[in-house]
């Protein structure tokens, strides 16, 4: 479940990577990663001296889709290690429409990255998409991934 309850949701629904672009497409982006940035240096002090009960850090890296103008693919990578302004994960699933496929690493810049999550206490910290994906999916699936969310720094 590391790529993120948005990805798990979809899935559960039946739906493809598809669906979940359609998701991705249905909500402000940006506003998604203008949240997440507000935040980094919270996640990279987690990240760097991680609680005993936190778990399972990741990065969403955007990554442009060349054939695609503005076309971008949100890619979740872990297996992080402390960073600064660039560093590399190994990705978590395979990616829809470009090359890498899952267990491949990608190198990133801190430029790259809308979001970002970890689990406390086995509840989701950050996973800002998740979080704007609420608005779009039905009332029983958002009470259902809602209830999964854990409190996120103010």
């Amino acid at each position: 479940m590391r790529a993120g309850l948005l990805a798990l949701t979809v899935a559960a629904l039946g739906g493809s990577a598809q669906a979940q672009q359609s998701i991705i497409d249905s909500i402000d982006m940006q506003a998604v990663c203008d949240s997440a940035h507000a935040h980094m240096d919270y996640f990279r002090e987690h990240l760097a001296s991680p609680a005993p009960n936190e778990t399972e850090f990741m990065l969403q890296v955007i990554v442009p889709v060349r054939d695609k103008p503005g076309g971008n693919e949100y890619l979740w990578v872990t297996n992080l290690a402390p960073f600064e302004s660039s560093g590399q994960g190994v990705l978590d699933a395979d990616a829809e429409r470009l090359p890498p496929k899952k267990g491949d690493t990608l190198k990133f810049q801190r430029g790259m990255i809308c979001d970002w999550g970890f689990r406390r206490d086995g509840m989701m910290i950050g996973h800002y998409t998740t979080r704007a994906a609420l608005t779009v999916l039905s009332p029983d699936v958002a009470m259902v991934v809602g209830a999964k969310l854990g409190k996120n720094p103010e």
